[in-house]
């Protein structure tokens, strides 16, 4: 899956690759590096993503 999302501090569309998984049709991102995740710190700050 890839996630675009907005920097915190550039404004710059990002895209990442993340890992999900699938639980029951409920479908879950992972952040691999926890909460030090550039990508997750950037949703955060603006949870505005497409996926």
């Amino acid at each position: 899956m890839v996630i675009t999302h907005t920097g915190h501090s550039t404004g710059f569309r990002r895209r990442t690759p993340v890992n999900y998984a699938t639980v029951d049709d409920e479908i879950y991102c992972i952040a691999g590096f926890d909460s030090i995740s550039d990508w997750y710190r950037n949703i955060l700050d603006n949870p505005e993503v497409d996926v």
